[in-house]
């Protein structure tokens, strides 16, 4: 069903005449200015509803049909030109009349209206005995507002094996501009790291790793349902920062730097200090104000026999703990090491 309504939902997008009736005028200022606009919808696969010795049928939508108080359309039997027969159908809701379409099914009529700039839209399905037009379901949804929640869901709890599922599904965005951008992006991340750090306090460390490789490689597959980016290999800081920092996103080292150097000292906690000094290197060298990188790149460096390396940056470690005022917090080891 979905399928069918996302099919349907691109047929809209590319909608862009309406089609007006003879002796009525498009008008862009309401009931107000006395003329009455009327949109006409042809309804597909038509053949399935009772004809009534009707040709063909059609939904009009006119700003002024109103009854009781009530908003309603019209289900229309045809002869060629001619309406022979004319059915009031309850309209529940405001519909974007630009991007709506009317299909049949067997007696069942479905109205699918999409909102304007956005993949949001209203499902109205009715019954249609011969005589009366019945409203029976209304629902709503957002196939694109699904995808990003889905990835929000993943960063936050999925697995890794439900990812990999999941980014190699046909996922697509309409109007991405919409749904992908800084917020969206920091909200995934966000969430993922918090999830990340509750399990790292709770001493489930790789875990907490492969918590934020998989917001980082969902954030990375997010963009790239807007930006021409390479395949997501996962893992890679390079990657990972090709898409926070696409002109879309441009997302501050001052968001994504505490994330990314996390990342790193759970890498170092596990014992893989080597990939651990390509993060910190990559934190340090977009965001050098990020102290703390500077600590954990010396420690990875010193547990992997570089203790000069080691030293220069427990040196520029505690220069900047000075200047920030927290000489008192510098730990033991790095005095020790330096001297």
């Amino acid at each position: 069903m979905r399928r069918l309504i996302e099919t349907r939902l691109f047929a809209l997008a590319c909608l862009s005449v309406m089609a007006v009736l003879p002796g009525f005028t498009q008008n862009s200022t309401g009931p107000a200015s006395g003329e009455s606009s009327v949109v006409i919808r042809e309804v597909s696969d038509f053949k399935s509803l009772p004809l009534l010795k009707a040709k063909s049928i059609r939904m009009s939508f006119a700003d002024q049909s109103y009854e009781d108080g009530k908003h309603f359309a019209y289900l229309e039997g045809l002869v060629g030109a001619k309406v022979v027969w004319k059915k009031p159908v309850l309209i529940p809701e405001d519909l974007n009349l630009a991007k709506t379409d009317v299909t049949a099914s067997g007696h069942q009529i479905t109205i699918i209206s999409q909102l304007p700039f956005s993949a949001a839209y209203t499902s109205l399905t009715y019954t249609f005995d011969g005589d009366k037009v019945k409203l029976i379901a209304t629902e709503h949804g957002d196939p694109s507002r699904e995808v990003v929640d889905q990835l929000k869901s993943l960063a936050t709890s999925g697995t890794r094996s439900a990812f990999d599922r999941f980014a190699k599904g046909d996922n697509s965005i309409m109007y991405p501009g919409q749904y992908v951008h800084r917020d969206a992006i920091e909200t995934l991340l966000a969430a993922g790291h918090k999830a990340a750090l509750k399990d790292f306090e709770a001493g489930r460390v790789k875990q907490a790793l492969e918590r934020l490789e998989i917001a980082f490689d969902a954030s990375y597959y997010l963009v790239s349902l807007n930006e021409d980016l390479p395949g997501c290999d996962g893992k890679s800081p390079v990657r990972w920062l090709e898409a926070w920092t696409t002109s879309a996103i441009a997302m501050p080292a001052a968001d994504w730097a505490p994330r990314l150097n996390d990342y790193g000292y759970f890498l170092q906690k596990l014992g893989r200090n080597k990939e651990a000094i390509t993060v910190f290197e990559t934190v340090i060298k977009d965001c050098p104000e990020r102290t703390a990188a500077y600590l954990n790149l010396a420690d990875s460096l010193y547990k992997v026999g570089s203790p000069k390396s080691a030293r220069a940056n427990y040196e520029l470690y505690s220069t900047k703990m000075a200047r920030e005022g927290k000489k008192a917090q510098i730990p033991a080891r790095v005095l020790e090491r330096i001297n």
